[in-house]
């Protein structure tokens, strides 16, 4: 199973202590640095999520028009694709790094996590030929799928730019970073059962067709990120602030 490469966009507020000597308030001073903690909590939106599959299964199956050919014809396989609709989920940060003067550098872990439904989209042989329903038959299949949800762990190296000086008490900036993360996929089901509504007897028999899985997935991938966000300086030390984060993960296996 193939994730596709996806974005995501989280919304977190953000606290940031400065641990340094000589750090002093977002909004003033004309030098600053040290090391800093950080940590935020906020929500999450991933868009752009397809879902691919593929198999070598050879065979013709029961729905299927190849399946009155005499002799039935092999295929090369199949492929499938269903599109991931996600719903908006939590997400949390922390972070360390290093103020200088204007410069930040940091590393950061964060967690997102979204529910998931599953659409289906299409199915083909591997050389993309879509099959034809067969006709006046009683040959029925029932098939469902579903992913319960979607986790993502980044680990980010993070390079900011403060804008100290644009208001009074406040502190924008523009960042970005790149790392691995880690992709967790839970509840990944699928059941294919195929029944005659006549009760037709068949050699080999329908349930020979029949297919289930139940099971995870996780990859890890790598990961880029553009953010932007403002502080306010509460005090010489501590520090609030909302952040916008986008994110892209290359495809997950």
């Amino acid at each position: 199973m193939r994730i596709g490469s996806f974005g995501a966009v989280a919304f977190s507020f953000i606290l940031v202590i400065c641990g340094a000597a000589d750090a002093v308030a977002q909004s003033g001073g004309s030098r600053r640095s040290g090391w800093y903690v950080g940590g935020g909590v906020g929500a999450n939106w991933a868009s752009n999520i397809n879902q691919t599959g593929s198999n070598r299964d050879p065979l013709c199956y029961p729905t299927d028009a190849c399946f009155d050919e005499v002799p039935r014809p092999e295929v090369s396989g199949y492929r499938w694709v269903y599109d991931l609709d996600t719903a908006a989920g939590a997400m949390f940060e922390l972070s360390t790094g290093f103020i200088l003067n204007r410069a930040r550098f940091e590393v950061s872990f964060a967690q997102r996590r979204n529910d998931l439904d599953q659409m289906f989209q299409s199915v083909t042989t591997l050389k993309g030929v879509a099959m034809e329903a067969r006709q006046n038959t009683t040959v029925t299949s029932r098939t469902e799928g579903s992913i319960d949800d979607l986790a993502v762990r980044t680990l980010a190296f993070n390079a900011y730019y403060d804008f100290r000086d644009a208001a009074s008490g406040f502190s924008p900036y523009v960042g970005a970073g790149v790392g691995p993360a880690f992709v967790d996929i839970r509840g990944v089901r699928f059941t294919d059962e195929y029944l005659d509504t006549a009760g037709a007897v068949h050699d080999p028999p329908l349930s020979s067709y029949n297919a289930r899985l139940d099971t995870d997935f996780s990859d890890t991938v790598l990961a880029g990120h553009v953010h932007a966000g403002t502080d306010f300086g509460l005090n010489d030390r501590t520090a609030v602030g909302v952040k916008l984060t986008y994110s892209m993960l290359a495809d997950a296996e």
